[in-house]
């Protein structure tokens, strides 16, 4: 039974997208050694139109892919969504281009700002955002924070990678 009630849950996760009936998304294949989690951000794999791999250098837009998110291509219970939930080699991922997702950001942002991903580990953590470079740690994936917020906020971007 339960015996507490949050006083500000959470309302949403990573890669959740904000909007089911404005977000585009891909199936692709995880030809990635690690396992993908809702929320990261993706480049094109070896064949660029079929696979994903999580970023661990500096990329430019065109091998951008979109940003993993929560959809039909793999089914979990509703208690492991925040705990666990990944896309293992070989396994579909559901890949957003187009909307509205949630994501991790590792500083400061400010709402309009562009979205950087972070691909290599450093003083950011590995496969969140942040507002900018971070002495080319970061990428820039042409999206912009619609809110603004602090380092571990769970924020929405806004994108159109679909052209």
């Amino acid at each position: 039974m339960q015996t507490t009630i949050e006083k500000n849950p959470a309302r949403a996760f990573k890669g959740l997208p904000a909007n089911f009936d404005r977000l585009e998304s891909e199936s692709l294949l995880n030809e990635d050694t690690t396992a993908i989690e809702p929320g990261y951000p993706l480049v094109r794999g070896t064949d660029a139109n079929t696979q994903v791999l999580l970023p661990v250098a500096d990329f430019t837009p065109n091998q951008f892919a979109g940003i993993a998110v929560f959809g039909n291509s793999k089914e979990v219970p509703l208690a492991t969504a925040t705990t666990g939930i990944k896309y293992e080699t070989g396994e579909r991922v559901t890949v957003a281009v187009k909307g509205v997702v949630y994501v991790e950001v590792d500083d400061t942002v400010t709402k309009g700002s562009p979205v950087f991903a972070v691909h290599t580990a450093g003083a950011s953590a590995v496969w969140t955002y942040r507002s900018d470079a971070d002495t080319a740690a970061a990428s820039d994936i042409n999206a912009i924070f619609q809110e603004s917020g602090v380092a571990g906020d769970i924020l929405p971007i806004r994108f159109d990678w679909s052209v």
